[in-house]
């Protein structure tokens, strides 16, 4: 009979090494698995964190911008360089490149007609200010 419980305990205990076996197995399995998504994890919080940097980075430079748009001296020289607005007290000095022309030709804006009339005369082109020599008085 020692010989019957000591069959039955041996294949007993085969099982219960099998069973665990198994369990050991699948807890590793789960453990490895975690592990796995504890790194993947890892990666993007480190991905959001650049790119946290980056938005932080480009808030900086804007707030720079928005500054820069703010100030006095960005709206006079918007008004400049859009509009064609001046101060008061100054002239205006437009340089318009025509081609074929071996220098570009001066024309103020907001001088003394003295000064502008001369301007325009230099402005003439040359058949022009012949046709004026030979038939204007």
């Amino acid at each position: 009979m020692t010989k019957k419980l000591s069959k039955s305990s041996a294949i007993f205990f085969k099982w219960q090494f099998f069973v665990l076996l198994a369990i050991i197995i699948l807890l590793s399995i789960a453990c490895v698995r975690q592990f796995f998504n504890y790194q993947n994890l890892l990666a993007q919080v480190s991905d959001v964190k650049n790119e946290i940097s980056k938005l932080e980075m480009n808030k900086i430079a804007l707030a720079a911008k928005i500054e820069q748009y703010a100030s006095n001296a960005f709206f006079e020289a918007e008004a400049r360089n859009k509009l064609n607005l001046k101060k008061k007290g100054e002239t205006v000095v437009v340089i318009k490149n025509i081609p074929g022309a071996a220098l570009p030709l001066l024309d103020t804006v907001g001088a003394d007609d003295e000064t502008s009339d001369k301007i325009a005369e230099k402005q003439k082109t040359n058949l022009a200010l012949w046709w004026k020599y030979f038939f204007d008085d």
